[in-house]
C-alpha cells in the first residue's frame, strides 16, 4: 500500500511539474510584446485545423508505405483423398492415396494494378500535403490581418488625446473671445458640438479595437477568454514588412492551390 501511495505521488508531482512548465512557457510567450512574427508561430501551433489535417498527412504516409507491397502470404494444410466411404473409410492411414498437406501460398496481383495503386495513395499525400499547405497560408492572413487591425486601431485611439486636448484648448480660447466680446455665444457651441462628435467616434473606435483584440487572441492563443484585460500586449512599432514580387512571380507554380488541384487531377 505504501509503495502505491509513493507511486500515485510521484506520477502527481510528475504531472505538476508538466503543467507548471507548460504555463511558464505559455506566460513567456506574453510576458513581452505580441510581434507579428510571434503572433504567426502561435497560431500555427495551436490551430485545430492544422493539427486535424497533419493526423490526415499521416494516414495517407500510412497508405504509402502499405500500397504497392505483395499481401501477406498464406497458409494452408489439409487433407487429400479422404475416403468417407468404403472399408477405409474416415481413416487416415489405410488408403495409400490419402495425403496430408501443409503450405504456405502468396498471391501476386497484376504489377500495374500494384503501381496505379502506388500512384493514387502518392497522390493522396499530395493533396493532403498541399491542402494543409493552403490552411497553413489561409491562417496566416487572418492573423496578420487581426494583428494589423488591432496595431493600427490602437495606434489611432492613441491619437484621440491629442484631439481631445486640442479641442480643449479651442474651448477655452472660444469662451475667452465670447467674454471679451469679440465673438459671439453660439461660436462657444462649436467645440462642445465637436467634442461629443469625438466621443461618439471613440466610442466606435474602443468596440472595433475590443472585437479585434479578440479576434487575435482566438487565432493565437490555447486557452480562449473573452476578457480583453488577459490580452496580450503589442509593440509600439510597426513591422517591416518586404515584398520581393519577382520571388513571387518566378514561385507561382509551386503555389499551394495549383498542387492542390493537380493532386486532385491524379486522384480523380
Amino acid at each position: 500500500m505504501n509503495f502505491n501511495k509513493e507511486k500515485l505521488s510521484l506520477k502527481w508531482g510528475g504531472w505538476s511539474i508538466t503543467a507548471v512548465c507548460f504555463l511558464l512557457s505559455y506566460g513567456h510567450a506574453y510576458a513581452e510584446p505580441l510581434t507579428l512574427d510571434t503572433a504567426l508561430k502561435l497560431a500555427e501551433q495551436y490551430a485545430p485545423t492544422l493539427r486535424a489535417n497533419s493526423a490526415r498527412i499521416e494516414g495517407a504516409e500510412n497508405v504509402v508505405s502499405a500500397s504497392g507491397i505483395l499481401p501477406n502470404p498464406k497458409l494452408f494444410f489439409g487433407l487429400e483423398n479422404y475416403p468417407i466411404s468404403g472399408d477405409a473409410s474416415w481413416s487416415v492411414t489405410q488408403d495409400g492415396m490419402t495425403m496430408q498437406k501443409i503450405g504456405v501460398m502468396q498471391d501476386f496481383p497484376n504489377r500495374a494494378k500494384r503501381q496505379a495503386e502506388v500512384e493514387l495513395a502518392k497522390a493522396e499525400l499530395g493533396s493532403a500535403t498541399a491542402q494543409t499547405e493552403i490552411l497553413r497560408i489561409e491562417l496566416r492572413q487572418k492573423v496578420a490581418s487581426a494583428w494589423l487591425k488591432r496595431f493600427y486601431l490602437e495606434r489611432k485611439l492613441a491619437l484621440y488625446d491629442e484631439l481631445f486636448s486640442e479641442n480643449r484648448l479651442l474651448s477655452q480660447i472660444t469662451q475667452t473671445q465670447v467674454t471679451s466680446g469679440r465673438t459671439i455665444v453660439a461660436d462657444a457651441l462649436d467645440p462642445k458640438q465637436e467634442a461629443t462628435v469625438l466621443l461618439d467616434r471613440k466610442d466606435d473606435l474602443l468596440r472595433d479595437l475590443n472585437k479585434a483584440k479578440l479576434e487575435l487572441h482566438r487565432l493565437v492563443s490555447v486557452e480562449q477568454t473573452g476578457n480583453p484585460s488577459q490580452i496580450e500586449t503589442l509593440p509600439d512599432q510597426a513591422p517591416s514588412i518586404h515584398l520581393d514580387t519577382s520571388k513571387l512571380y518566378h514561385n507561382l507554380h509551386q503555389h499551394p492551390e495549383l498542387k492542390a488541384f493537380q493532386a486532385e487531377k491524379l486522384t480523380a
